[in-house]
């Protein structure tokens, strides 16, 4: 069963493991650090939030977002890094990681990915996750989910603004 925590530095060493375990292509992402150590700093630098998905209890991923890198009219960048336990797990993996990215979307708003164009399994799972082609620049393509405006304009009634 999949699980997710909150990211803490308590739980510094699933997060390196994570960054230590991380899938092939998954790697080719960091290959302008020095070290796996300086991508996952940079990464917890940079994020508004971190979260660790568990398979029992070995850590395999991360899911992150980000307001650092807005692209047009997307401020929220989310991500994730995955050992090979996400491809071993995918359907329970896309459940759980949809219930985050609900969660992030209800707070933040609408949500943007990246994914590289050597990254074949990146197109389906930004797809399962309800993300929507937009564009691309050069070999990176740019996902969205956007919130609709009939959803945005229910949240600001609700909470009075």
């Amino acid at each position: 069963m999949i699980y997710i925590k909150d990211y803490t530095e308590n739980l510094i060493e699933d997060a390196r493991y994570v960054f230590a375990n991380l899938r092939e292509d998954d790697k080719l992402m960091f290959l302008e650090y020095k070290d796996m150590e300086e991508a996952f700093a940079f990464h917890v630098e940079k994020s508004c939030e971190i979260k660790i998905a568990y398979n029992s209890e070995k850590p395999m991923c991360l899911f992150g977002i980000t307001s650092k890198y807005p692209v047009l009219g997307w401020k929220y960048l989310v991500f994730h890094f995955g050992t090979p336990e996400v491809d071993r797990h995918r359907k329970s993996f896309v459940k759980t990681g949809r219930q985050v990215l609900n969660d992030w979307a209800e707070r933040y708003g609408s949500l943007y990915m990246t994914v590289h164009s050597y990254y074949k399994k990146s197109f389906v799972m930004a797809k399962a996750f309800g993300f929507k082609f937009k564009f691309n620049i050069y070999d990176i393509y740019i996902f969205a989910r956007e919130k609709s405006l009939a959803e945005a304009g229910a949240e600001r009634e609700k909470n009075g603004r």
